[in-house]
Order: structure tokens, then sequence, then C-alpha cells
């Protein structure tokens, strides 16, 4: 990539970073920010995009395979174990809901 393009995406990145933060607050339910410009911030980023059930996720791409999932919710929350896992926690079906087995034994990295 020419220095000319490296230097327009940095530039991008850093007018992103710069307006998430101007647009962070904290609420009773969590944190509020520019959602839109997040989005694009993480597709910059080393992130491949997941929308599963109604859960926006980016998961690092990393040589070893799939690495941290961001969630793009009020908290941003981060977790390192696997994509269904991620969705019992944030958006689980009624069947998962009324499971009986141990949701920890079923999801191993």
């Amino acid at each position: 990539m020419p220095f000319r393009d490296q230097l327009e995406k940095k530039i991008t990145a850093d007018k992103l970073t710069a307006r998430v933060a101007r647009t962070l607050r904290d609420t009773d339910s969590g944190v509020s920010f520019d959602r839109a410009a997040m989005r694009q911030l993480l597709v910059m980023g080393p992130y491949r995009y997941v929308h599963e059930r109604d859960t926006d996720l980016y998961v690092q791409e990393t040589p070893s395979g799939d690495g941290p999932i961001i969630v793009l919710d009020n908290g941003l929350p981060i977790y390192d174990t696997i994509i269904e896992d991620v969705l019992l926690r944030k958006s689980p079906t009624v069947k998962e809901m009324v499971s009986k087995e141990n949701p920890d034994e079923k999801y191993h990295k």
C-alpha cells in the first residue's frame, strides 16, 4: 500500500476515534457512543463482521484462528470465547433458555 493511502487511512482512523471519544457518555444501561463511527473503526482494523440473530459481532482474525469477539452494544464487551457462547449470553433462543445441559460443558475452545 502506498504511503499516501496509508496516511489517508490513518487520518480517517484518527477522525473516527475522536468522534467516538466525543460521543462517549455513561448511561444507566451502560455506555452510549456513535455506533456508526465505531462500526467503521472496527472494520478498518483486523475484525471480521458477523451478524447472528440480532447481534452485531466483530471477530478479531488472528493467524491461529478467531480471537477475541467484540459485541457492538451499550457496553462494548469483549469476549474471549466462541461465537455460539457469545450468542448464548447476549441473545439466547427459547430452547437455549430452557435447556437442562450445562452451557459451560458445551462451549469450549
